[in-house]
């Protein structure tokens, strides 16, 4: 799995990179299911997305994959996150949230991929508070 979830080399094929958030997107939701139990898939491909560089021209795609994973199993991620280890961790999430955050100020993203950013922001909140106060969404 840890190969398929890599982002596509070739930053010029849309189809490939459609392909790559569709892959994350049908990860996420198995794993949001409890089909699976892949979360290091999830919290891999989230890290590379959020923490690596990449060109301008990469990041709507790249905010798109991390919004597919917490759209659809974030409080199973935010779960193992909190009782995960320091590289697993809630101060990691709140990391990853920040980075969602400064992308709207200073990536270049349209106003799309500002919204996108915005929103997935704002449910990784949300997420945190509910697993810090013991409930589920």
């Amino acid at each position: 799995m840890r190969f398929h979830r890599a982002e596509p080399r070739d930053s010029n094929n849309q189809k490939v990179l459609e392909q790559w958030i569709s892959f994350n997107s049908f990860a996420s939701r198995l794993l949001g299911r409890g089909v699976i139990d892949w979360y290091d898939f999830g919290i891999w491909a989230i890290e590379d997305c959020l923490e690596m560089r990449a060109e301008l021209s990469r990041l709507p795609y790249r905010v798109t994959v991390v919004s597919q994973w917490m759209e659809h199993s974030s409080a199973a991620l935010a779960e193992v996150m909190r009782g995960g280890d320091e590289k697993i961790s809630l101060n990691r999430w709140r990391y990853w949230k920040r980075l969602l955050e400064r992308m709207v100020l200073n990536s270049g993203l349209d106003e799309e991929g500002k919204a996108t950013a915005i929103r997935t922001a704002d449910l990784m909140g949300t997420e945190l508070k509910n697993v810090q106060n013991g409930t589920e969404t």
